[in-house]
């Protein structure tokens, strides 16, 4: 376990290390979005906030969101909830909005940025979480004794597993009366040709395409009908 942790954090510290010297101090933001406040040093005074439709004076302030990457800390911690795959768009889309240093975020700016959290996405899912099941199933082996045992011996278990789940299959009566609901479920659903599976095909299909022409900004009915 201690060889995983320390392979998983070779992984994650240079990632915090980049993250360190990609978005520091790139993060924070004014809570007033309607003021056209470009730099941050004139976030001061009061704007009106509306929270239950009505106006109310509230002091301005920069701040950075609940995750920041303004010291190695920080960078470290939110690079360490995103490889559990937990809140890691959010992050994303903050860091796509990345204007500059001191300066407000503005919507996709710098929509380069999300390459930065694909990629460590992808070599955190496969690579850290694959590496911590395979130190569990390890453990869990070495503890059942199924570690320690030899080739042949580990194919005869694993053969015993399967001559244990060995059943005859029940096939429904093979005269012909009238096919009821249940009988037709069963047909459809262990047939693999004909025109219902390519109609399964047909609409699984169509289903891939409507996901692949989602793209932003697009338009109210666009969105509801796809």
């Amino acid at each position: 376990m201690n060889k995983a942790a320390f392979v998983s954090l070779s992984l994650l510290i240079p990632f915090a290390i980049y993250g360190l010297n990609l978005f520091n101090g790139k993060m924070q933001t004014c809570n007033d979005n309607n003021s056209n406040i470009y730099n941050l040093t004139d976030c001061v005074g009061e704007y009106f906030s509306s929270p239950y439709n009505w106006n109310v004076l509230a002091p301005r302030r920069v701040a950075n969101p609940y995750y920041d990457f303004d010291s190695f800390g920080s960078s470290l911690f939110i690079l360490f909830q995103i490889v559990s795959q937990e809140g890691w768009i959010d992050v994303m889309w903050s860091a796509e909005d990345i204007t500059g240093i001191f300066t407000q975020p503005s919507p996709f700016a710098s929509q380069g940025n999300a390459l930065f959290f694909v990629i460590f996405n992808l070599l955190g899912a496969v690579f850290v979480l694959t590496l911590f099941v395979s130190v569990f199933m390890r453990n869990y082996t070495e503890q059942t004794g199924v570690a320690f045992l030899t080739t042949d011996q580990r194919s005869w278990l694993e053969l015993r597993k399967l001559l244990r789940q060995v059943s005859p299959s029940k096939r429904p009566s093979s005269k012909k009366k009238r096919e009821s609901w249940k009988e037709w479920c069963y047909r459809r659903a262990i047939t693999k040709n004909g025109r219902w599976q390519r109609t399964v095909t047909l609409v699984l299909m169509l289903h891939l395409v409507l996901l692949c022409l989602e793209f932003y900004p697009a338009s109210y009915v666009w969105d509801r009908t796809r």
